[in-house]
């Protein structure tokens, strides 16, 4: 997990001392000469205490060990890719994975299942990049032919999730649950939910589409 480290471009003014985290926090500070002081880097590297000392400027990705290999991990193809196809990262066909596409989950009813007749709750969260607010939530249980609008709190936090609601009456037999939701800046999920598909499932987004069974409610003959 540690070699190579010598080849890490990290950016410091004077040595520090590099806990182990599961992500990377940059924090840099400058005097007014704009010198740079320090930067503070938490790396995912379980179990590795890093000094740094002397500052390097790269202009390109390392390609050291634990860049190119475990980092490729964390990262989303350039081009569009077949659902199922297998795919080799590398750094020259994949970017670092950086961005939060709008999406939204049903939590309930669970995938796969079994409800009454009639009136079933449906409810579930949304959530997006916190650059613009969600306006809309939008549920259909025809597959789409027709949609229906839930309700939902808008948070304190533009990076939280929304919480939504709404109900619909469904009759024996197999339906299918559609969600998906709209912000402000007309971002909205596709019904096709092949297009962003990627074998790390990163920055993926799609109509949510759950499977449940309605059976009729038998009532016991006294």
């Amino acid at each position: 997990m540690c070699r190579d480290l010598d080849r890490v471009a990290i950016f410091t003014h004077e040595p520090s001392r590099i806990p182990s985290s599961t992500q990377s926090v940059f924090n840099l500070k400058h005097n007014t000469n704009g010198a740079l002081l320090f930067l503070t880097v938490v790396a995912s590297i379980v179990g590795c205490l890093l000094f740094l000392g002397r500052p390097r400027f790269e202009t390109a990705e390392s390609p050291n060990f634990y860049h190119a290999h475990h980092a490729t991990e964390y990262r989303v193809p350039l081009s569009v890719i077949k659902q199922g196809e297998k795919f080799r990262f590398t750094l020259e066909n994949s970017r670092p994975t950086r961005d939060i596409r709008l999406m939204i989950y049903i939590l309930n009813p669970e995938p796969g299942a079994t409800l009454k007749a009639g009136l079933v709750t449906v409810n579930g969260v949304a959530y997006n990049d916190g650059k613009a607010l969600i306006e809309s939530v939008l549920v259909s249980v025809d597959r789409g032919q027709s949609w229906q609008p839930a309700k939902f709190d808008v948070p304190d936090s533009p990076y939280a999730w929304y919480q939504w609601k709404t109900h619909a009456t469904l009759g024996r037999g197999n339906h299918e649950i559609w969600a998906r939701a709209t912000d402000a800046l007309g971002r909205s999920q596709p019904v096709d939910s092949k297009i962003f598909w990627n074998p790390n499932g990163h920055e993926w987004t799609g109509v949510f589409k759950i499977e449940v069974t309605v059976i009729d409610v038998v009532l016991p003959v006294i």
